[in-house]
């Protein structure tokens, strides 16, 4: 007779032989190019030790600087808007006798694909035919260069991943708020306290670990975001909308620099293990 908890253990090994397989041996290679270099020599590819030549390339490079702190601006901005957004959505769409019909009105654009929403964008920012080039003239009498300029180009793809993002970060701060106990808010209520303040020492402090968690994807999915912005810049102008992720197709394809790649591959890692170290000192703390 085979034991229960043999049976588990055979039940779990197809999805570990998967991760061994699909996450960590790429993680290997991945490694191991970025203290590598290839060389064509008669018609073959060699691959050399090159110790920390790859990273002293990389931590010599301005457009790497610059492409980190596009990173840096392009996870703060979004993912706090988006909080903040998602959160009062929730707030307001739960307390509403219409939210069967306001809930999926609101993700409508979270189902739609980052390409289509690029090219839908992408037209709306146009100069002198789109929506947003037409309402600043409108309004002030001057165009933007919304995706030529590259101070435009920053904010332009922060709109656009807020608009689309933020029915992801409601969804489960909604999900969250509407299963809260309600006994906390009724003895609030009996106390005279202010919506203000319900939502303050009560709200806030039991959605924590929602809001916590919606932190933690978003800043993922962002470390890892790449149609939305090469459908829309293309990494441009000059490097402005240029994240990590973008960098490094850039070095594979283009420049066909695979150790400098892995080298910004292996600190994209790093970040989303930092990001997830961080949310789980959150949860226990």
């Amino acid at each position: 007779m085979v034991s229960s908890d043999l049976k588990l253990k055979l039940m779990v090994l197809p999805a570990s032989l998967y991760i061994l397989l699909l996450t960590l041996y790429p993680l290997y290679k991945c490694i191991e190019l970025a203290f590598s270099k290839m060389i064509i020599q008669g018609g073959k590819i060699i691959t050399l030790y090159a110790g920390l030549e790859n990273f002293v390339r990389v931590f010599n490079d301005a457009i790497f600087y610059k492409s980190l702190e596009t990173t840096l601006i392009f996870t703060v901005f979004p993912v706090v808007i988006e909080l903040i957004l998602g959160l009062l959505l929730a707030v307001i769409v739960a307390s509403s006798k219409y939210s069967r019909i306001i809930v999926p009105i609101i993700l409508t654009s979270m189902v739609m694909p980052p390409v289509t929403v690029a090219l839908i964008w992408r037209f709306m920012f146009y100069p002198n035919i789109g929506l947003f080039d037409n309402l600043v003239r409108m309004i002030t009498g001057y165009s933007i260069s919304w995706l030529g300029d590259p101070f435009w180009a920053r904010i332009s793809i922060i709109i656009v991943d807020v608009w689309h993002w933020t029915s992801f970060v409601f969804l489960l701060i909604y999900a969250g708020y509407v299963s809260l106990p309600t006994q906390y808010f009724e003895a609030a209520s009996i106390d005279g306290g202010s919506d203000f303040q319900i939502f303050r020492h009560i709200t806030l402090p039991l959605l924590k670990p929602t809001i916590a968690l919606a932190t933690l994807f978003r800043v993922i999915d962002v470390l890892q975001a790449f149609p939305e912005l090469w459908q829309l810049t293309f990494g441009g102008p000059v490097y402005s909308t240029t994240i990590l992720n973008i960098l490094v197709y850039l070095a594979t394809f283009n420049f066909h620099d695979l150790g400098y790649a892995s080298v910004v591959s292996i600190i994209l890692v790093l970040a989303a293990f930092f990001a997830t170290v961080l949310y789980s000192k959150f949860r226990r703390g």
